[in-house]
């Protein structure tokens, strides 16, 4: 993964004022990137000297202001901390005070040790203002703002090259798209989740050759495949405003394009890009129709049949950025989780894999019963980024972060005390109990392991309407909620609830949900009511605390095409991915549809998504037995949607034990 002097333009003022929006008062018109002056801390890091350019398209763009930047860390969004030192030989001082470079007529830039950094770990960034695209002497397109994200200080090498372009400003603004502040255009998180942030920048170089400025087909690591003719044809229509003056109707169709419904119009590119990134969904043709002829950045979207959205027109369905990570160690992935440290882990038929945050396989675990069958399907990780699993036979097992396989229970029924029948979910809770569900029919239990020795069966527990149950989830108060997947009562599609001491909460024959029996995901909300998707008739229900559908409820819409898992992010949005369609759905926390009709495509064709998760830099995770890859046939493949979500506390459990489900870390 690639990581990493001249004259000040007359008009800086007018292009960082355009910049700024307005929002933002005289008295900061002037400001580069719109930022309050942060200056660095007496703990500051040297940094290494930086060279590149800048380019629109292919257009060098010369008298652009370059400006460094420190993230910020005092919350989502926050001031970064300008970087320049103003008393520094070739740095150029702004109206607010702060230090830039500027480019030259080829659009060349360079920063020598002319800075230093809060800290080594600190994240930093490029931001390019305004310029000359290569059109008359004198212009300056005030509406142009491009960003490159650089990664942590201690990794930025003298020897590399870094180019400004569309491409790494539509990376940067999904990648970073959690933690931008739409206004200043400031990158910030929380201090309590500065390794969402990092892992959010490196996730730029994982898909961006910053030396090149162009995007790369598939990840350093091998495994992923980056759906490159999408982002040059995003890089393509930020291009038609780069490159012109920024006056004569090229930014305004772009700025009109990318305002969303009831949304603020973009002032700047990236502002532009943040908007497509943040509302994949709107506007989809009438962006797609931007592009210009010839094109700065090929391959681009084709003009051919797209089999998900069936149409010819090359126009895709929406603009989210998948990528999908596949590889013969681990096939027909199933459930899929996330852990503290940003890890995904994966369980397949008959292997448990660990993946970085970046889609690099860290380890596959095989053996025991995980190899004992092919019907792996449920994994959670308890608050020491234990991974447990439970199958579609009679196992259920722990691994530990160093691989280790331990199975807790392997007897053949009749149920026992030391063991379960069938895939029946699996959840840990808030004081790192296991808990799985037991799928036999007549004799479906609940069952809690003892953690403590790592073996055995701590209570069995039965009654509550539980009939095959599916989907496991746990709220704050510790009781279990369990999805039925079929019912021998009268009224199918329930739900059983059980307290944390096993007692039944849903009276003998459960919640009902439905008129379906095809209750499958659950996930429990901060306000304790339980999110319920029934694959059958393609809906997502609502149940308060006590058990009852909350008015309104079901909802239908957003792309629901057989809902399986549910994930909730860090704002509360519901997240579910669809077995029988190759997309995922988002509902707010009110359970209003803001995926489209044919929910965000998760990049695979024909795939069959199963498990659903949502990390902490903003990414959904979701896994799929089949499909097709830029014509590629896998036998199954993880799909990273990138920055589409808001940022959320990982593992599970460990939002179940801070009690922050539904809020960003």
């Amino acid at each position: 993964m690639v990581r990493i002097v001249s004259t000040k333009p007359d008009n800086l003022i007018a292009v960082a004022a355009l910049a700024l929006g307005a929002s933002f008062s005289a008295g900061l018109a002037g400001c580069g990137g719109g930022f309050a002056a942060n200056t660095s801390s007496s703990s500051a890091t040297s940094g290494a000297a930086l060279h590149g350019s800048v380019h629109g398209g292919q257009n060098p763009i010369s008298g652009a202001s370059v400006y460094l930047y420190a993230a910020g860390t005092a919350g989502y969004g926050s001031a970064p901390a300008s970087l320049l030192n103003t008393s520094d030989a070739g740095v150029l001082t702004d109206g607010s005070g702060k230090g830039y470079v500027a480019t030259d007529s080829n659009g060349n830039w360079s920063i020598t040790n002319d800075y230093s950094c809060p800290s080594g770990g600190s994240q930093v960034y490029l931001l390019a203002l305004g310029g000359n695209p290569g059109l008359s002497a004198g212009t300056n397109n005030a509406a142009i703002a491009m960003m490159a994200a650089l990664g942590s200080c201690s990794t930025l090498s003298s020897l590399t090259t870094v180019n400004i372009d569309e491409v790494t400003t539509i990376l940067s603004a999904y990648a970073l798209s959690p933690f931008a502040n739409f206004s200043t255009m400031g990158i910030g998180a929380s201090s309590t989740n500065t390794l969402g942030l990092s892992n959010a920048f490196s996730t730029v170089g994982n898909l961006v050759n910053l030396a090149t400025g162009l995007a790369l087909t598939t990840t350093p690591g091998g495994l992923g495949h980056i759906p490159q003719p999408e982002i040059d044809t995003l890089a393509d229509i930020l291009s038609t405003c780069v490159n012109s003056n920024g006056t004569t109707g090229e930014c305004a169709s772009l700025f009109t394009a990318a305002t969303p419904s009831g949304g603020t119009a973009p002032a700047n590119t990236f502002q532009a890009a943040l908007n497509i990134a943040r509302n994949p969904a709107s506007n989809v043709t009438a962006l797609f129709n931007l592009q210009p002829s010839p094109a700065p950045f090929e391959p681009v979207l084709p003009v051919a049949y797209n089999s998900f959205t069936g149409t010819y027109t090359g126009v895709p369905n929406d603009w989210s950025i998948a990528v999908v990570y596949a590889s013969s160690a681990w096939s027909n992935p199933n459930g899929i989780a996330a852990d503290s440290k940003g890890n995904i882990w994966l369980v397949s038929s008959t292997t448990v894999a660990k993946l970085d945050p970046f889609g690099d396989q860290l380890e596959t675990v095989s053996g025991g019963q995980i190899s004992a069958n092919n019907y792996n399907q449920t994994i959670a990780i308890d608050l020491n980024d234990n991974a447990l699993i439970d199958d579609n036979s009679y196992w259920v097992s722990e691994i530990d972060s160093l691989g280790d396989n331990t199975t807790l229970a392997d007897t053949p029924p009749p149920l026992s005390v030391e063991n379960i029948a069938g895939f029946g979910g699996v959840a840990v809770d808030a004081s790192n109990n296991y808990w799985a569900g037991s799928a036999a029919n007549d004799s479906s239990a609940l069952v809690t392991f003892n953690n403590a020795s790592g073996t055995g069966v701590n209570g069995i527990f039965t009654g509550g309407g539980l009939v095959n149950p599916i989907g496991v989830a746990i709220d704050y108060n510790g009781s279990v909620w369990l999805t039925n997947s079929s019912s021998a009562f009268a009224n199918p599609g329930t739900v059983s609830k059980f307290s944390s001491a096993g007692a039944v909460q849903s009276g003998s024959t459960g919640f009902l949900v439905g008129a379906s029996d095809g209750c499958a995901g659950i996930a429990i909300d901060a306000s304790g009511n339980a999110w319920v998707t029934d694959a059958t008739v393609n809906t997502l229900a609502e149940l308060s605390n006590s058990g009852s559908l909350v008015s309104g409820s079901p909802h239908s819409g957003g792309g629901l095409d057989y809902p399986s898992a549910i994930a909730i992010d860090g704002a509360g949005n519901l997240w579910i991915s669809n077995f029988r369609n190759s997309d995922i759905t988002e509902f707010s926390s009110t359970g209003v549809a803001l995926s489209p009709t044919l929910g965000f495509y998760d990049g695979l064709s024909s795939g069959q998504s199963g498990g659903i998760t949502v990390d902490a830099s903003g990414n959904v995770w979701t896994s799929a037995w089949s499909g097709y890859v830029s014509g590629e046939s896998i036998t199954g493949g993880v799909t990273e949607t990138i920055g589409i979500a808001a940022p959320t506390v990982t593992p599970v459990a460990l939002a179940l034990k801070n009690k922050t489900i539904g809020t960003m870390p």
